[in-house]
């Protein structure tokens, strides 16, 4: 393990870099261990939510979990449903995931209704509700107590409830940044440390809280370091089968799963349900009760996600020509897509937005309304330039890297385009280089820093995500020769990189067409791209993964 007295000077910089300076937050960063984490009851609302859900469950009340279709919003019901079946019989339980195709994100009233039929006494919303004052007031008319919990930015309506939400005013929890499957674990603690049931259930839920927070993408520091963390322990137990039974399914291991494996593994599949289908069968994985049933759910995922790749891809495709048909010059492209799946399109924008670099917003109409998402880059709050012409819009919600929305009018479409580029005019005069993509990295390193105990160091600073991403660096003015092809189709590289006597092996992954010709010429090269340990029968070793090359003229 290492400690921070004999963190190398690379490490060191790369964590100055990330605002992480004091010897007690390098020791807490780098620890195998983290203690990163707060008192549930410091975050306002809590202690009148575990009074309430502790009430009803002691006189029998029947208690709907109201989520949403993504993996956030099903680990959280999955999470709270386990949490109250330690506090009540799991028959007064219920929950409700609404379709994004015929209902939309959040709640609704026809769903309030439907789950007023159910005798529900208690309504506990997960990952949404936040911005949803009338729904959640509807709801209390018909007799049914409601608790928001919540992670989204919030307006100045607030439902008149008990709220949860890190992001609400006034609230002096420490963290802000929870997904909402972080708030109900926050709930599940208050819950167990208030009624007393074993400890154990908790530590067991740690799993499915890291599985949202990483897919969810919030920043991985903080408390969400702590719970991505021990998180991945869990799933590294391999104590949930059905989780097991998916990774095998999609022929990942579960013993050395890193982040990665989580955000493009499991969580596209948990997704997947949703977007193609129902959420539900998501749902019914992680509650499967038998290796059968969990195999069952896992190939239904498994196909649903092939398919969202297939869909998903064809809607890129298409999304790249109406960029340079409806809005070509555009700082912040927001195009019309009547033949896109509503279940891929944050997705596409997402994609669009990391080969644009700039913000992307995508919109489809179904029913007569059109509605989309939108991704941003890391150094655009894409929901502060939405939110300021919420006035256009029938229904918004999100955060700095993403938001849903429909417009109240397709007409509005233009006018609409045409506010959200003079935000990013603005955005433009005040950091005129805000939208260059120009190989971002975090240091230049020498050929002869790059070692297998660097390498190593930066496996430690796991889990990478969002705002901690995998260390990006600089190799200047080097030589690259002895390059050669790689793979079954000869679609890889690899090649040394040389400086002063020192050299690096590099790998260029699918960058056979793209930088064959370079590489093959063996000329002086900038290049960028991240260091990584690469075993070999038994053998480690220090390799640079290449992202970009660029050769020196």
């Amino acid at each position: 393990m290492m400690s921070s007295t004999n963190t190398s000077s690379v490490i060191r910089k790369l964590l100055q870099l990330r605002g992480i300076t004091s010897e007690e937050d390098i020791k807490e960063y780098l620890s195998p261990k983290p203690q990163r984490t707060y008192d549930p009851f410091l975050m306002k609302g809590m202690k009148e939510a575990v009074k309430r859900i502790l009430y009803h469950a002691e006189r029998g009340s029947r208690i709907c979990i109201y989520g949403d279709y993504d993996c956030d919003g099903v680990t959280a019901v999955f999470l709270m449903t386990e949490v109250l079946k330690e506090l009540t019989d799991e028959h007064l339980i219920d929950h409700y995931l609404p379709s994004r195709f015929r209902e939309g994100y959040g709640l609704n009233k026809d769903a309030i209704d439907k789950i007023a039929e159910r005798k529900t006494d208690l309504l506990i919303t997960v990952d949404c509700g936040i911005s949803q004052a009338e729904e959640a007031a509807y709801a209390e008319s018909l007799g049914i107590e409601v608790i928001i919990t919540d992670h989204h930015n919030t307006s100045d309506i607030i439902p008149d409830c008990i709220v949860l939400d890190p992001k609400q005013q006034d609230c002096p929890y420490p963290f802000d940044s929870l997904c909402g499957c972080g708030v109900c674990y926050k709930l599940a603690q208050a819950l167990q440390r208030t009624a007393g049931f074993d400890k154990s259930v908790i530590h067991r839920l740690l799993d499915i809280a890291g599985i949202a927070t990483i897919g969810d993408v919030v920043p991985l520091t903080d408390e969400n370091r702590t719970i991505a963390k021990y998180g991945l322990y869990e799933i590294r137990s391999g104590r949930r089968e059905n989780i097991r039974i998916l990774l095998d399914k999609l022929s990942r291991g579960y013993a050395e799963l890193d982040s990665y494996g989580v955000s493009f593994g499991i969580v596209p599949c948990i997704n997947a349900a949703g977007r193609m289908g129902d959420a539900d069968n998501a749902l019914a994985l992680l509650r499967a009760e038998n290796p059968e049933q969990a195999e069952m759910y896992a190939s239904c995922l498994s196909a649903a996600n092939n398919d969202r790749k297939s869909v998903q891809e064809e809607a890129y495709k298409r999304g790249i020509d109406l960029i340079e048909e409806q809005c070509p010059d555009s700082t912040i492209p927001v195009i019309r897509d009547d033949l896109a799946h509503e279940g891929i399109i944050g997705i596409v924008a997402g994609k669009l937005s990391s080969k644009l670099y700039r913000p992307v917003i995508v919109l489809t109409e179904k029913d007569g309304k059109v509605k989309g998402s939108g991704r941003s880059i890391e150094e655009v709050d894409l929901y502060s330039i939405v939110s300021a012409h919420s006035d256009m819009l029938e229904r918004f919600g999100g955060h700095r890297a993403a938001c849903g929305l429909t417009l109240k009018s397709a007409d509005a479409l233009d006018d609409f385009r045409a506010a959200l580029e003079g935000e990013m005019e603005m955005l433009l005069e005040e950091d005129p280089g805000l939208l260059d993509d120009d190989g971002r990295y975090d240091l230049i390193i020498e050929p002869s820093n790059v070692n297998l105990q660097v390498a190593e160091e930066i496996e430690c600073m796991e889990p990478f995500g969002n705002a901690n991403e995998k260390p990006a660096f600089k190799l200047e003015n080097v030589h690259i020769s002895r390059g050669f092809l790689m793979g079954s189709e000869k679609n890889h590289l690899k090649f040394i990189a040389e400086k002063d006597g020192y050299t690096v092996e590099c790998v260029a992954f699918f960058a056979a067409d793209e930088y064959g010709d370079i590489v093959f010429k063996e000329p002086v090269c900038d290049i960028i791209g991240r260091i990584a340990v690469n075993e070999f029968r038994g053998r480690k070793t220090a390799q640079f993964v290449v992202d970009r090359i660029t050769e020196q003229v």
